[in-house]
């Protein structure tokens, strides 16, 4: 019996050094963040506006972005930016001003990309995949002629759009990536992390708009 519980006791000890909810990588890091996200959402009704500020601060937080912002669908149809994170007070307020009907928004003669995923895709600075009037957005606009070095160098003028879409889908919002800390582009983990963000995200706005 004393063997017994000793036994007992030690794999006690060994389940709750395991299976702690204290993050012992970056994976971890990330499903903890992600789980208690979910349960918030779970418990209360909670502002759009602060899911959003909320998962824009996580992503960052998180994932090795400088800048993060979303922008979502407005009551017209129109796409605004509602958070960002990363940036200047200044650059900030210049996101802010700026919207985008549907068309504008998928319209590959401003802004030419290419498809990472069903949801992703990658604006590269070789195709000035930007306005004049979106200059003032960008944090380093004096970078914004950098010259890629290497093929997985993200440059400043780089930009990755994830976006969330609703059960038709239709766009109803979407996530916004804009220089890694390490100037490389991310791996291929780190999107499909922000994926699996943008598609809970679209759950809920979808609920929200009741679609």
């Amino acid at each position: 019996m004393v063997d017994n519980q000793e036994t007992l006791g030690q794999t006690e000890l060994l389940l709750r050094e395991r299976y702690s909810f204290i993050a012992k990588s970056k994976e971890e890091e990330i499903i903890i963040a992600i789980t208690n996200f979910i349960d918030r959402q779970s418990k209360a009704e909670i502002p759009i506006k602060t899911t959003l500020d909320e998962m824009t601060s996580l992503i960052h937080r998180i994932f090795d972005f400088q800048y993060v912002c979303m922008a979502i669908k407005d009551s017209d149809g129109k796409y605004r930016y509602k958070t960002a994170t990363g940036v200047t007070p200044e650059v900030k307020k210049n996101f802010f001003e700026i919207e985008y009907s549907l068309s504008e928004l998928l319209d590959e003669s401003l802004y030419p990309s290419s498809d990472v995923s069903d949801i992703t895709k990658m604006y590269m600075a070789e195709s000035v995949p930007y306005t004049l009037d979106e200059v003032d957005t960008y944090s380093r606009p004096i970078l914004l002629g950098q010259k890629r070095e290497s093929p997985d160098d993200m440059l400043e003028a780089d930009y990755i759009d994830i976006y969330i879409k609703g059960k038709t889908k239709n766009i109803l919002g979407f996530i916004e990536l804009t220089g890694t800390r390490n100037h490389k582009l991310p791996d291929r983990i780190t999107i499909r992390w922000i994926e699996i963000i943008a598609r809970m995200l679209a759950i809920i706005f979808s609920r929200e708009v009741g679609e």
